[in-house]
């Protein structure tokens, strides 16, 4: 039988709800870093422009998170948008907590205070020394404080002349207990029998650019189960494709019911995607 595409006939759509599953015994919880950076930023008076608490739970998330800030605003330049950042955070195991700078105020510099548990642990002052007004970048790195295993409260502080741009990095502190999968389908609603009914990407969330530049191996996802939505009840017959090479693997049946679709989907280490064919009524 012949496979057809329908793109020009029907149309397509976002698969509006996917979970992702082991599809044996679940590994052991892992932890992963939790990056926190935010687009706010501003030289006027706003709530992320003011001290501010974020507690991070053990899945990664962060209360109060929207009003995290890029600028950490200093005490002379802008006094009244001084905002000093808390996390309180639980370390499972002695870490760190690391502070990424990608950028110091050319109007004065700035300087960088991390406290834990009010006891100072870190003082890198940023001065800027010539009659240049530009982004002073000599200061972009990580700096990194110790913490102790257990709960902690971590405070960052500029107490500079200006401002300096801020993202956060918190090794090991958050618990993972799903396959760490990005799913991305369009579904048409088809039922006629060997039209392409939904095609499917799978993707490893750890496979990006930013931690593969940093020489953070993605790992291997484990054979899952992903279950889309949306989807009308029949049978289907499903094709996994090598998203490196470009070539198919073997068709597998499948079956909606309910309104939804599990798919058994092959280990891979970065992507793989996937064509649905409806089979029959």
């Amino acid at each position: 039988m012949l496979f057809r595409s329908p793109f020009t006939t029907t149309r397509f759509a976002p698969v509006q709800g996917a979970t992702v599953s082991y599809a044996g015994t679940p590994p052991p919880p892992r932890l992963e870093d939790l990056e926190l950076s935010s687009d706010n930023g501003s030289w006027s008076p706003a709530p992320f422009n003011q001290p501010n608490r974020f507690v991070v739970h053990a899945d990664g998330k962060v209360e109060n998170e929207e009003n995290l800030c890029k600028v950490l605003h200093g005490v002379r330049n802008h006094p009244k948008l001084h905002n000093p950042a808390t996390f309180e955070v639980e370390y499972a195991k002695a870490g760190e907590f690391i502070v990424n700078v990608s950028g110091v105020s050319g109007y004065g510099g700035a300087n960088l205070r991390v406290f834990v548990d009010e006891r100072q642990v870190l003082a890198k002052d940023f001065p800027d020394e010539d009659k240049v007004t530009d982004t002073l970048t000599q200061f972009n790195g990580r700096y990194a404080v110790p913490v102790p295993a257990g709960r902690h409260a971590v405070r960052v502080v500029n107490e500079g002349n200006d401002w300096v741009y801020v993202s956060y990095t918190l090794p090991g502190c958050r618990q993972r207990t799903d396959p760490g999968v990005q799913v991305y389908g369009l579904a048409n609603g088809s039922t006629t029998p060997g039209q392409v009914a939904a095609i499917v990407w799978l993707k490893n969330e750890r496979c990006t650019w930013y931690l593969h530049n940093r020489g953070v191996d993605a790992g291997t996802i484990p054979p899952t189960l992903v279950a889309l939505d949306g989807i009308p009840g029949g049978p289907y017959e499903v094709e996994w494709w090598d998203t490196a090479t470009g070539k198919p693997g073997e068709r597998v049946p499948a079956t909606a019911a309910d309104g939804r679709l599990t798919l058994a989907a092959p280990a891979f280490a970065g992507d793989v995607a996937a064509k649905v064919w409806r089979t029959g009524k």
